[in-house]
């Protein structure tokens, strides 16, 4: 596990100099403070989508099947890559907490809802980027990107057409439930991520390489 950790890493840092811009893009955003929603959810996405490019390295050339002839199982495989992607997001969001949250930028209620949207992301990613390949986890992505920004410009377009204030009733909701909320979000990540990982093992064990 900690060889495969240290692997990821490496092939991580051979593309630093696309993280660095990417980075440098956030810091920008981060001291300008046009929009700390954008700069959290951006910090999180990119932090996370990291664990999904090392499955593109290691299918490229037929690198997995190295790998799984040495001494390490595919069930030790997949769970690396998960753990890959909760230390990816764990850093993700202690930048958030130094740079955004404590300054006040934005409230922790609406990262614990952007660290939801990316687990959810993210669950779909994994075994479809194991079982089919990663490019195709990427399109998983996309149209799962698309289809969210469809149903939340209908949904506005719906509730402006009912004439109500959905401002105001956000508002009430969320201070309401906002504890309750939170706690629902944070277990259905685990859950989610459970069953991904469960899809993922079972199917990896059965695939011939």
């Amino acid at each position: 596990m900690r060889g495969l950790l240290i692997k990821d890493y490496r092939l991580l840092w051979n593309q630093r100099k696309t993280f660095g811009i990417m980075m440098l893009i956030w810091m920008i955003v981060v001291v300008t403070n046009t929009n700390p929603v954008f700069a959290v959810s951006y910090l999180i996405f990119i932090c996370s989508i990291m664990s999904i490019n090392t499955i593109s390295y290691d299918q490229h050339e037929n690198g997995i099947t190295f790998l799984l002839s040495l001494p390490v199982s595919r069930k030790q495989y997949v769970r690396e890559k998960y753990l890959l992607f909760l230390i990816n997001l764990a850093a993700a969001v202690v930048f958030s907490v130094l740079f955004i949250l404590i300054p006040g930028n934005i409230e922790g209620t609406v990262v614990i809802y952007l660290i939801g949207t990316v687990v959810l992301a993210i669950s779909l990613m994994m075994p479809v980027s194991m079982i089919f390949g990663a490019e195709k986890g990427r399109l998983v992505i996309i149209a799962f990107g698309a289809i969210i920004c469809i149903i939340g410009v209908w949904s506005e377009k719906a509730v402006q057409w009912m004439g109500w204030n959905i401002n105001y009733m956000l508002d009430v909701f969320f201070s309401q439930k906002a504890i309750f909320l939170n706690l629902e979000c944070v277990l259905a990540c685990i859950c989610l991520l459970a069953i991904s990982y469960g899809i993922a093992s079972k199917h990896i064990m059965k695939k011939e390489y």
